[in-house]
């Protein structure tokens, strides 16, 4: 959007070039004016924290073990049962 925004694309082709909406070319374009890089960060957001903390590295460390015995490989629904464990 930004890059678009700077070679003169009217807001409303870039809208419609991403597939969205003419406002949040807008409110990025204002984000980014105001902070720069920082401000295309994703900003916190209300509701429930999130918690897949440290998912990647617990499924990681988990597939790097042997599977339980009697299993022959890690499956979804194995993987799924151990780390919620």
């Amino acid at each position: 959007m930004i890059l678009e925004s700077a070679a003169g694309t009217p807001v409303k082709n870039i809208a419609a070039k991403l597939n969205t909406y003419s406002n949040k070319v807008i409110e990025w374009r204002k984000r980014y004016k105001q902070d720069g890089i920082a401000g295309l960060k994703d900003m916190p957001r209300e509701g429930h924290p999130k918690i897949y903390g440290g998912l990647k590295e617990r499924l990681l460390k988990k597939i790097s073990e042997k599977p339980p015995k009697g299993y022959g490989r890690w499956d979804a629904t194995l993987l799924s049962s151990e780390l919620s464990a």
